[in-house]
This record gives structure tokens, sequence and C-alpha cells, in this order.
């Protein structure tokens, strides 16, 4: 397996070092996970939706990616189901292509408690 982020730099304001991704590629097969810190919450300790939208973005994208290499991709549409009382410590997740047609690629994600492995949502 490779890290799929090791190139980035830590010392660089980026998405994947600010939510601190961790992320393992095994051929087309990615293993994310986001650790949920006191930063990343409400003051109700819920996960805080923008940092799980850039997580689903940001990993959802490396499989889109890989799928329509060498062809560049944006993301056009993301929604995301949590449950409204689920506060893991860390989401982990394996997204998935589920369609790469020739001008739109469709992903799917089950977010997962990384301590419990009980679903907690959908991207």
């Amino acid at each position: 397996m490779s890290q799929v982020f090791a190139q980035v730099d830590p010392s660089e304001p980026h998405v994947v070092t600010r939510l601190a991704l961790e992320a393992e590629l095994d051929g087309d097969s990615l293993d994310a996970t986001l650790k949920i810190r006191p930063d990343l919450r409400t003051a109700s300790g819920l996960p805080l939706l923008g940092p799980l939208g850039s997580f689903c973005d940001t990993v959802g994208g490396v499989v889109a990616a890989i799928a329509t290499f060498p062809r560049a991709i944006a993301t056009a549409d993301l929604g995301i189901v949590i449950d409204a009382g689920a506060k893991p410590d860390a989401i982990r997740t394996r997204p998935r292509v589920v369609r790469a047609g020739r001008s739109n690629v469709v992903t799917e994600m089950e977010l997962r408690d990384a301590g419990t492995d009980a679903l907690v949502g959908y991207s």
C-alpha cells in the first residue's frame, strides 16, 4: 500500500494537512480516515459538516481521478447524510466508483465509525 498524501508538504496550508487526513491506496482501492479532533466538532460534540465534506470530496476525488485518468475532473455535486447523534472519534471510508462515464463520475462511500465500524453516514 502507498500513502496517498505522502507528497503533501506538512508546512503548507492545505486541506490534507489541516484536517490530517490519512489514506492508503492499494491498487484502485482507497481506505481513508478522518480523526474528529475537538476543533472539528460542534459545541455538542457532533462532527462539523465542513471538514466532513472536505474529507468526502478529497477521498472521493482520488478514486474518481484514478477511474478517469488522464481526463481532468471537478466536483459538481456532493451529498452527505450523517446520523444526527453520531459522535465518532474518527470516520473511516472506502470510496468506490459506482459509474464512470465520458463526462461524469459517480462515487459512493459509507462513512463508518473507525472504532466500532458502525455505519454513521453516506456520501
